[in-house]
C-alpha cells in the first residue's frame, strides 16, 4: 500500500494488479474507481483452483482487477499472469514522494521487467516507470498494453469518456453482440449502428448486453496522450496520461489508446455464472498500447500515470474539449470552464528517481 494526503494505492503481487486507487469524496467516504470483477478468483493461482475450468485456465482472468500491464504478449507467461517480487521501497528526499520497486522475470525466455510506482505529495496521481530488458541472444518482439478496468460505483450511466485521437477503429469481439459494425471512423460521437441508428461512444449507457472495442490512434501533436472518464453526478475525473514523444534514446511511448465497453455482453464463464448465462459485469476498460522490438541485452523504458480527482465546476461534466500541460499540473478545458489536476506532467520526478534506482 502506498498513500499520500490525497490518494491510496494497493498493489497485489499476483499479476501486479492495482486493486485500489481511492480518494476521499465530498460526502466524507472513500471511492475506488477500479473494478474488482465478480469472477475474480481468490486462490493462489488458476492452476491450483479446483474450479479452474470456470476460468478456462486463463491466469489473467483469474486475477484480473483494477489496472495492470501486459508484456510481452497476452499469454500464461505475461506480466499480468505472473508474480511480481518487491525489491525496495522508501521515501524520496528530493521530491518527497513514497515509492516502491518490483520485478518480474522470465528466465526461460530471458527477459525481465522492473517497475517503479510513485506517489508525490499533494498530487492525486500514481506514476509508473517500466524498464524492459532482453537478456536473451535473440530480439524480443513485444506488444505492451496498459489496461485500466473501471467499474461501479464510479462507473454509471451518464459518465463520459475522452481521448486525444486522430482516427478510430472498431473491432467486434468474437461470440458477443456489438452495437456497431467493424470499420474506421473519425467522429466517435456519431457512429453508425448496425440498425442504421447513431451512437455517441463518449457517453456511457445503461447495460446493453453488448461488448464494443474501439481503438484510437494517438494524436502526437499533443505532448501528452490520455484516456479519461468523468462522472458528472459525483464531479470526479479519472485520467490516464503519458508522453507522446520520447525524450531519451531507449524510451517507448504509447501510440494507441482503446476503450472496451463491457456492458454485460459476455455469456461465457467466468463473466457469466454458466455458459450462455448473463454477464455479471458492467465495466469500461481504458487502454494504451504499443509494439516494439527489444534487441539482445537492450533495455527500454516506458512512463505512464493515472490521476483520480474531484473538480468544482459542474459544466465540466459535459466533458472537456482540450487537455493542456501547465507548469504545476494538467488543465482540462471546456470553453471558459477549467479544472486543474496537480501533477508532474513532464514526468521529471519519476524519470530522475528511476535513473537513480535502476541505472546507477
Amino acid at each position: 500500500m502506498l498513500t499520500n494526503d490525497l490518494v491510496q494505492l494497493i498493489i497485489e503481487d499476483q499479476g501486479g494488479m492495482v486493486l485500489e486507487f481511492s480518494t476521499k469524496i465530498a460526502q466524507g467516504g472513500r471511492i475506488n474507481p477500479h473494478a474488482i470483477p465478480s469472477y475474480r478468483g481468490t486462490g493462489s493461482s488458476v492452476y491450483s483452483d479446483e474450479n479452474s475450468e470456470f476460468w478456462q485456465n486463463n491466469p489473467t482472468l483469474y486475477q484480473q482487477a483494477g489496472s495492470y500491464i501486459v508484456f510481452p504478449h497476452e499469454d500464461e507467461h505475461s506480466t499480468a499472469a505472473s508474480y511480481w517480487m518487491v525489491e525496495q521501497y522508501g521515501t524520496d528526499p528530493e521530491f518527497g514522494g513514497v515509492w516502491l520497486t518490483s520485478r518480474m522475470r522470465n528466465r526461460l525466455k530471458g527477459w525481465q521487467v522492473r517497475k517503479l510506482d510513485l506517489l508525490l505529495p499533494n498530487q492525486p496521481v500514481h506514476y509508473t516507470a517500466y524498464y524492459f530488458t532482453n537478456n536473451s541472444p535473440e530480439p524480443l518482439d513485444a506488444i505492451i498494453q496498459s489496461r485500466t478496468l473501471l467499474g461501479s460505483p464510479f462507473l454509471e450511466q451518464g459518465c463520459v469518456v475522452n481521448t486525444n485521437a486522430e482516427s478510430f477503429e472498431s473491432f467486434p469481439i468474437p461470440n458477443t453482440k456489438s452495437r456497431i459494425p467493424e470499420g474506421h471512423f473519425n467522429d466517435w460521437r456519431k457512429v453508425q449502428t448496425k440498425e442504421s441508428g447513431v451512437i455517441d461512444f463518449t457517453e456511457i449507457p445503461l447495460p446493453t448486453n453488448t461488448v464494443d472495442f474501439i481503438k484510437a490512434t494517438v494524436n502526437t501533436k499533443n505532448s501528452l496522450g490520455y484516456t479519461s472518464m468523468i462522472n458528472p453526478r459525483m464531479q470526479m475525473a479519472y485520467l490516464t496520461f503519458f508522453p507522446t514523444t520520447p525524450t531519451e534514446e531507449d524510451e517507448l511511448v504509447f501510440n494507441h489508446t482503446s476503450f472496451l465497453y463491457q456492458f454485460s455482453g459476455f455469456d461465457q464463464t467466468p463473466y457469466a455464472l454458466y455458459a450462455g448465462g448473463l454477464d455479471q459485469n458492467y465495466t469500461v476498460e481504458l487502454g494504451e498500447e504499443l509494439q516494439t522490438t527489444i534487441e539482445p541485452h537492450q533495455t527500454k523504458m516506458l512512463f505512464h500515470a493515472r490521476a483520480f480527482a474531484p473538480y468544482d465546476n459542474a459544466r465540466l461534466g459535459g466533458n472537456f474539449h482540450i487537455l493542456e500541460q501547465i507548469p504545476d499540473g494538467i488543465m482540462l478545458k471546456r470553453t471558459k470552464t477549467t479544472a486543474i489536476i496537480p501533477a508532474d506532467s513532464s514526468f521529471s520526478a519519476i524519470r530522475a528517481l528511476a535513473k537513480r534506482l535502476f541505472e546507477e
